[in-house]
């Protein structure tokens, strides 16, 4: 962008905002406020490279090749905050408090709910199973077995032969390859899991290590580089290995090792998060410890995705004793590969030691059996979400459904979603519950009461799946803009329509609100409220009937836009035919208190005309009489004095009154 002193000089601009679909609409958004009418040209490029940039700006584009690219972003944005404020209000109305909902928010709580429902109705099934220790120094187990008496029949008939049949062995080399470089998810499940750090602490030391020039740009959904920064990796790896004293491995000269680390297919806004170069140099004693360990996990990771696979050999040995068969397993390592370099560079973080069984080599056909026992068990439930595997969850949601193409996979962005996290925590509806490093996060019963309430259309991520297959559309040119935004206005018309509340749930009472805010409840007032997901939505009060005509209007808040202005031209009804009457409302609660307070002000306002009439009375009882007025006077004054006094407490009382 031009300098402020030149912008007079300026025939046209180039915008190097993110080459992506909100990085497009961050700049247009911008051009249109600004009311520019100056010609521009887009520079796009994914790497940071002096050579990708040089290229870049020599081979300048047209905007007007991105102009659906800008309507698609358009389209997301303004549908977001469409549904947002409509379906919060509706259900706000509809059940008498504050409840935020939004496209990505409500399923990302929907599946803390279900996954909670699905823990509890877990039913834990027993099994038990036949071990045998062998002589040839391996234990093998036989299968799950549900009934106890038949385990116990097995364990006989081993006990009374003594002697397994090797059946066969077999044996199979196996590889892990590398992890891929992180993205700003995959740092952060990696943070929450090794660490105990909140998605939200991750994206913070990440970024603050960003704006010390020690990592690059964190916001990124991309777990790999362009070719352009190949040979700029390739040194970068060296430097590390000698800055740690890594040997590095024998790697085939044909085939660089930061190849598989190379695709800019899969590159969208920016590539994998790297340490920099500056980072050597840095004092990194002096970084706050988060800090350290954020940084210690992106150049382990670094160095982890260009190392060799890890090989190793497994074999399976499976033996037949009473007719039943037992299998034992074994790994052996061949070679550690990238795993060497993980136990180097994370041995504090890690703190464990690899334990790898490794099977001996049986010859003979049969082998004895030194002991036999029963073991018990039971299956497991599924396990609670923690920000680890909520934030998986999220990136895989609805995976299927999308398709190829779109600039995103899952619910929310890389950027969005731990502030997804920390507002559902923030506004009640999750809670973290745990140890300091192991924590999971539950929905509360405000939580659990809102998605038994909310229509399946906004819990489910289906919907985000849809958007994204009509916005990649409207970027290819194969549908337009209105009708998208035709179909999302339709949608919110019908939900504010048809959306009624839930039987058996009924807007809270204000006066409940009241109480249990001041936390004194009058032994009068006391009465029982329905069990409902935690008693969060509370009872209607009885005789009281609520009567709203609810319109729901927006502006267009953003009066530079052209392309889609006719959408939503300013002032206009955001969901057409949206006057709706239903049983409950924001309008009533203010006139409920409203009523409240009138009728108290009115009262003070009489009991103060009637001290003031008083008073002005008591001047008036004046006499002829010089003792008699002088009587008269001082009690007029005793009385004024006792009257202001009074009058004073009362407005003291009356203000106290008001404010509660």
């Amino acid at each position: 962008m031009p300098s402020s002193n030149k912008v007079r000089k300026v025939t046209s601009e180039n915008y190097p905002t993110d080459s992506g679909r909100e990085g497009e609409l961050i700049f247009r958004l911008v051009y249109q406020q600004a009311g520019c009418k100056k010609p521009f040209s887009r520079l796009w490029l994914s790497s940071m490279e002096e050579n990708a940039i040089r290229e870049g700006f020599a081979h300048l584009k047209p905007s007007t090749e991105y102009d659906a690219l800008y309507n698609a972003a358009l389209c997301r944005e303004r549908a977001d905050w469409m549904v947002g404020i409509n379906a919060s209000r509706l259900f706000s109305c509809l059940y008498g408090q504050p409840l935020a909902v939004g496209r990505v928010m409500t399923p990302v709580l929907a599946m803390t709910v279900v996954r909670e429902a699905a823990i509890a109705a877990f039913v834990p099934e027993k099994f038990y199973t036949v071990d045998l220790e062998l002589t040839s120094g391996c234990t093998a187990s036989s299968r799950r077995i549900p009934e106890k008496s038949v385990a116990e029949n097995l364990l006989k008939a081993c006990r009374k032969e003594m002697v397994a049949t090797i059946q066969r062995i077999t044996r199979k080399e196996k590889s892990e390859n590398p992890p891929p470089l992180y993205d700003l998810t995959t740092l952060q499940r990696d943070a929450n899991r090794l660490l105990g750090y909140s998605a939200q602490q991750t994206l913070d030391y990440v970024q603050s290590l960003y704006e010390k020039k020690l990592t690059t740009y964190p916001r990124t959904d991309s777990c790999y580089i362009t070719d352009d920064d190949e040979e700029m990796l390739e040194e970068l790896t060296e430097e590390l290995e000698v800055f740690l004293g890594i040997t590095p491995e024998d790697m085939d000269e044909a085939v660089p090792r930061t190849r598989r680390t190379v695709n800019r297919e899969k590159v969208t806004d920016h590539h994998a998060i790297l340490p920099t170069r500056s980072m050597l140099q840095a004092d990194l004693d002096a970084l706050p410890k988060g800090e350290q360990n954020v940084l210690k996990l992106i150049i382990a990771r670094t160095l982890m995705a260009v190392s060799k696979p890890f090989r190793y050999l497994e074999t399976l040995l499976t033996t037949e004793c009473a007719g039943e068969k037992f299998t034992a397993k074994g790994k052996e390592v061949l070679e550690e590969g990238w795993k060497a370099v993980e136990r180097k560079v994370l041995a504090d973080i890690l703190n464990r030691k690899q334990e790898l069984t490794a099977l001996p080599n049986a010859a003979e056909n049969e082998c004895g059996i030194l002991n036999a026992e029963l073991k018990e068990g039971q299956t497991s439930p599924p396990k609670h979400f923690t920000e680890d595997t909520l934030l998986h969850a999220m990136e895989t949601a609805s995976a299927d459904s999308m398709p190829e193409g779109v600039e995103r996979q899952g619910i929310g962005t890389p950027a969005t979603r731990a502030a997804t996290i920390e507002k559902l925590v923030q506004k009640g509806f999750l809670e973290r519950k745990g140890t300091k490093k192991t924590k999971v996060l539950l929905p509360t019963d405000k939580g659990k009461a809102l998605i038994t309430v909310m229509p399946e259309e906004i819990q489910s991520p289906e919907m985000t799946a849809d958007w994204e297959t009509k916005l990649l559309q409207i970027e290819r040119g194969e549908m337009e803009p209105g009708e998208f935004m035709t179909e999302i206005n339709t949608m919110i018309t019908e939900l504010v329509k048809n959306t009624e509340m839930k039987k058996g749930v009924n807007r809270p009472d204000v006066r409940d609100i009241e109480r249990q805010h001041k936390n004194r409840v009058c032994d009068s007032e006391k009465r029982e409220r329905p069990a409902f997901e935690g008693r969060t939505l509370l009872p209607h009060p009885q005789g009281t009937s609520f009567d709203l005509s609810h319109r729901i209007r927006t502006r267009s808040h953003h009066p530079g836009v052209t392309s889609l202005h006719s959408l939503l031209p300013l002032g206009t009804l955001m969901v057409s035919a949206a006057e709706v009457t239903y049983s409950s409302g924001c309008k009533d609660r203010r006139k409920h208190y409203g009523s409240r307070a009138s009728a108290r002000k009115k009262r003070l306002l009489l009991h103060r005309s009637e001290l003031q009439g008083r008073s002005r009375k008591a001047k008036d009882q004046v006499g002829s009489h010089r003792s008699v007025r002088q009587e008269e006077q001082e009690e007029s004054r005793g009385s004024f004095a006792g009257t202001s006094a009074e009058l004073h407490g009362f407005h003291r009382t009356c203000g106290d009154s008001l404010r509660r």
